[in-house]
């Protein structure tokens, strides 16, 4: 999946009620085609589940449960673990080649 299913997920699991498809457009800022690509792929995966113009995400509990159930943990912890690994070299990067003032 791509980022805007991401995004999409994340709109649907902190909502404090079940949001519409419109609902989910106007939190996430993303495309009606974009958002309604992701609902039918997450629905697919049975990430979630509509109710009529209401979706809800299943109650796997949370992202790294669901990372869990798919299999894909170990791609997580990798990502997860070049973070401070790239923020470190950024650091780094912006210590050489940025001025900043005395």
């Amino acid at each position: 999946m791509a980022d805007p299913a991401a995004l999409v997920y994340e709109a649907i699991e902190s909502a404090r009620h079940s949001p519409t498809s419109a609902d989910t457009i106007r939190s996430t800022g993303i495309s009606r085609p974009a958002v309604e690509s992701a609902l039918s792929e997450m629905t697919a995966l049975g990430m979630i589940h509509r109710a009529g113009r209401q979706m809800a995400h299943h109650s796997y509990g949370n992202l790294g449960q669901l990372a869990i159930r798919l299999g894909v943990m170990h791609d997580v912890w990798d990502q997860i673990s070049q973070h401070p690994k790239q923020r470190a070299a950024w650091h780094a990067y912006l210590d050489r080649f940025v001025w900043t003032p005395p």
